[in-house]
């Protein structure tokens, strides 16, 4: 419904995409409903005011994949946990990898590669909610 968070929507389309064998979409689709949560936790996290300096750090990173290392470095202060120590995070780096390959060579994307690309998406979503749900604003990058 039209109260779900974004991300669903994303999620819910990726599988979709899946279903009708729209492979690369899938896996766009999948790194889109990524990036919608990731910014989220680090906004609420963060709680940063307009013009402050963790406004602007948050403001910095020119994606969310996490595979971005200034994102990751925002994500990991604010948060205070890192991904990459996670068991899934071999597998979403191969799936942001798969996706940029789509967006900026136009590869194609077999099925097992989609679905993989989907599961470790949602695995990140899953870890990204507990991080969000033990973390108290104001953590790391101050106010």
């Amino acid at each position: 419904g039209t109260s779900d968070p974004l991300w669903l929507f994303f999620f819910d389309e990726a599988n979709a995409m899946l279903e009708q064998q729209r492979y690369e979409a899938a896996v766009v689709a999948a790194q889109v409903a990524c990036e919608i949560e990731i910014r989220a936790a680090v906004e609420q996290a963060a709680n940063a005011p307009k013009g402050s300096l963790a406004r602007m750090a948050i403001d910095t990173p020119t994606s969310y994949s996490l595979r971005d290392k200034r994102a990751l470095a925002v994500f990991t202060t604010v948060l205070g946990v890192s991904p990459t120590s996670q068991p899934f995070w071999a597998t979403y780096l191969d799936h942001v990898a798969r996706r940029n390959n789509v967006l900026h060579s136009g590869a194609r994307v077999i099925r097992d590669d989609a679905i993989a690309s989907v599961t470790a998406a949602e695995d990140l979503v899953d870890w990204v909610q507990k991080m969000r749900r033990g973390s108290s604003p104001h953590r790391n990058l101050g106010g």
